[in-house]
């Protein structure tokens, strides 16, 4: 499951960046002049560009929010010019007083327009394995509780009322094995999150893959267990609904 554990690392670093920001941006007038400081952040810690494209709206009462326009961050070194990953638009709210305490208590976090591309090499190097090393690196130190940790991935403090990922596309290109696997048009709810409970899940799309050969519709409406200390996930309770066709079939 390396592809949920990249988007676990991914969205915890997306979530930490932009509470920096929003933090920041509180002590001034314009959030925006803090736009080069983010992308040098990124830059020294990833050694990827960040680029974004959209303003930074930021509120404050009675919640933190920080909004983002357009955004895209690229791929490493040796996987062409095509971002790695771009969003239309990014909102999370996050609760002022537990950030003293290094928690984040987060609202429903929201990315419309999200476009994830994998890529793994013909040498069999994935475009997202520089990511968890560099995540890992910097991993929430283990005196800081709660925390959930297992194989250099920790969290502390995370809350999450919601996750909604509306009009996504996730795509795997492995050029080692030739198979390429689209996800279109996701559109993706969760309830709370609660790293040690069954996470509610409703999603919807597209798939289209070709080894195997099919194409159709798929929707969830369940839960999702997860076991991050012992690297385990299951769908738990609910529906699988699928509308498929092609060779496999």
């Amino acid at each position: 499951m390396k592809l949920l554990k990249v988007l676990l690392y991914g969205f915890g670093g997306l979530l930490l960046l932009l509470v920096v920001a929003g933090v920041a941006a509180t002590l001034f007038v314009e959030p925006n002049q803090f736009k080069p400081q983010i992308v040098k952040a990124v830059k020294d810690q990833t050694g990827r560009d960040l680029d974004i494209q959209g303003d930074l709206a930021l509120s404050v009462f009675p919640w933190l929010g920080v909004k983002i326009g357009p955004t895209r961050i690229s791929n490493p070194t040796g996987f062409g010019d095509q971002p790695f990953a771009q969003v239309e638009e990014v909102d999370v709210r996050v609760k002022l007083m537990p950030l003293i305490g290094r928690k984040v208590e987060a609202d429903t976090v929201s990315l419309s327009g999200l476009q994830l591309a994998l890529v793994r090499d013909a040498q069999g190097r994935g475009n997202w394995e520089d990511l968890i090393a560099s995540t890992a690196d910097t991993a929430v130190p283990a005196d800081v509780a709660p925390s959930v940790e297992g194989d250099g991935f920790a969290l502390a403090g995370l809350v999450i009322d919601s996750i909604a990922i509306s009009d996504a596309l996730i795509s795997l290109d492995d050029q080692q094995s030739g198979q390429r696997l689209a996800i279109r048009n996701l559109n993706l709810e969760t309830g709370a999150v609660d790293l040690n409970r069954p996470l509610p899940v409703e999603a919807r799309f597209a798939i289209e893959s070709n080894a195997p050969a099919l194409t159709g519709q798929i929707s969830v409406d369940g839960t999702v267990n997860m076991d991050l200390s012992q690297q385990r996930y299951g769908l738990g309770e609910g529906k699988i609904t699928f509308d498929l066709a092609g060779d496999a079939i």
